[in-house]
């Protein structure tokens, strides 16, 4: 018998679930959706690459972890099959919006999760809805910024020609999560030597949303 992990109290009744959701940042009691999790499987995996690799290269260079995935069957058990509905319609809400959320059951707790899918099974019980759910964890890369220091004013002197091209030659992206210097050099042919040399960040840690260059 799973272990109840959260108690609701509403008109002087108690009841007892095996676990709960929330929207991350909004954890009152008043917040949270008791839930029956029959199964919680927490699975972890990385992305290898299945080419060979120049002598030298670091290993971590040509792996990297993908997103985590909690995959859930759950029972979402009410008085009355309109509130049960109530709460579907809530996770459905959270999984179209892209909710960040939190989960907390027997086996598996997390905070930052999106809802990935919903699958709603046949109806079997006059107040309870039957589902399967699946859910990722969202990573954060941590960034520094380094400010820079301003040169001195030329007075009035513009920048010739030959500057401006030199500072928009190459190709460049924008940065995304998931982006490292491997991926570049599938991509665009590009030694991650030369990726490293121009773009100056550490080989796990390309910051989100910056400017590299990659060609």
């Amino acid at each position: 018998m799973v272990k109840p992990v959260y108690k609701r109290t509403r008109d002087g009744t108690s009841e007892f679930f095996g676990a709960y959701m929330h929207e991350y940042g909004k954890n009152k009691m008043s917040q949270r959706i008791g839930i029956h999790a029959k199964t919680e499987d927490d699975d972890s995996a990385s992305e290898v690459t299945q080419y060979a690799i120049e002598k030298g290269e670091p290993i971590t260079d040509h792996s990297r972890p993908t997103s985590k995935t909690i995959t859930l069957s759950i029972l979402i058990q009410e008085d009355t099959m309109a509130k049960a509905n109530k709460v579907w319609s809530k996770l459905n809400k959270w999984r179209f919006d892209g909710t960040q959320v939190v989960f907390k059951g027997a086996v598996v707790y997390y905070k930052h999760l999106q809802i990935e899918d919903l699958t709603r099974h046949g109806e079997k019980y006059t107040s309870t809805i039957e589902a399967t759910m699946s859910l990722k964890f969202v990573h954060f890369a941590k960034t520094s910024r380094i400010k820079k220091k301003g040169k001195k004013s030329n007075g009035n002197k513009k920048p010739t020609g030959s500057t401006k091209s030199a500072q928009t030659k190459g190709t460049y992206r924008k940065t995304k999560a998931g982006d490292t210097y491997w991926g570049f050099h599938q991509s665009f042919g590009t030694s991650i030597a030369t990726l490293r040399k121009w773009n100056k960040y550490p080989d796990r840690k390309i910051p989100i949303g910056v400017r590299v260059r990659v060609k």
